[in-house]
């Protein structure tokens, strides 16, 4: 299964706040599980600026975001 991150890129880290990724689990109440990475893609690519207006509420906005699909068993990330 794979799951939506939101991650943020600071170059120059001024402050301590280490909240740099969120995890989109659900849209319009229902859960989003995809059994593909390339499931995972179409859906980021189709609801690309809904993900990134929903970040918004999170990071600063003039702060660089990318969204990735990850693997939820990937070794090193804790989802």
């Amino acid at each position: 299964m794979y799951t939506i991150l939101v991650v943020i890129i600071e170059l120059f880290v001024a402050s301590t706040n280490l909240n740099n990724s969120i995890k989109i689990t659900h849209l319009d109440g229902q859960q989003l599980s995809f059994s593909s990475y390339t499931e995972c893609r179409n859906h980021v690519e189709k609801n690309i600026i809904q993900i990134l207006n929903f970040s918004q509420k999170y990071f600063e906005s003039e702060l660089s975001r990318f969204v990735v699909c990850v693997k939820n068993d990937a070794k090193g990330i804790d989802l």
